[in-house]
C-alpha cells in the first residue's frame, strides 16, 4: 500500500474514532492537545535525528543501497509531512472561533474539532512509534547482514 493511502486511511480512522467519541460526549481540550503536540515533537525530533545517523556505508552492493535509502527518505518524507499536518491542526485549534467548532446533528453533536485534533495528534505519536520500530528493524536487518557477509569473506 503506498504512503498516499495509507496517509488518508489514518486520517479517516481518525474521522471515524472522532465522531465516536464526539458523539458519546467525549470532547477534546486546548491543554490536551498541546500537551499531546510536546510529545509529538520530541518524538519527531528523535525519529529525524535517527533517520539523519542511519549509516548505509556499510552496503556494497549499490542496488540494495539504492533501494533502502530511498525507503529511509520516503518514511523522512511522510514523517515530515505527518508533523506538518499536526502542526496546522495545533495552530488552528489555538484559534478561538475553529478551538469550539462542532459539527451537530438533530442537536446532537456529530464532531468536535478539539477531539478531531487530539486524535489526530494522537495517532501520529502512534505513527512515529511505528516508524521508530520500522527503522530500528531495517537497522539491526541491515548489521545482521553485514556481519555475516563478513564472515563469509573471512
Amino acid at each position: 500500500m503506498n504512503s498516499t493511502l495509507k496517509f488518508f486511511l489514518r486520517y479517516f480512522i481518525v474521522l471515524l474514532l472522532s465522531i465516536g467519541l464526539s458523539w458519546m460526549g467525549i470532547y477534546g481540550h486546548t491543554g490536551a492537545v498541546q500537551a499531546l503536540f510536546t510529545v509529538l515533537g520530541v518524538s519527531f525530533s528523535i525519529a529525524m535525528s535517527i533517520i539523519i545517523s542511519f549509516d548505509l556505508s556499510n552496503i556494497l552492493n549499490d542496488g540494495y543501497r539504492m533501494a533502502i535509502r530511498a525507503s529511509i527518505k520516503n518514511t523522512r518524507n511522510c514523517i515530515i509531512v505527518d508533523f506538518i499536518i499536526a502542526t496546522m491542526l495545533l495552530l488552528l485549534s489555538s484559534l478561538q472561533g475553529i478551538a469550539e467548532f462542532k459539527f451537530e446533528l438533530s442537536n446532537s453533536v456529530l464532531l468536535d474539532f478539539q477531539t478531531f485534533v487530539t486524535c489526530a495528534i494522537v495517532m501520529s505519536i502512534i505513527y512515529e512509534v511505528y516508524n521508530f520500530i520500522m527503522i530500528h528493524n531495517l537497522h539491526d536487518a541491515i548489521a545482521d547482514k553485514v556481519v555475516e557477509e563478513k564472515k563469509q569473506t573471512h
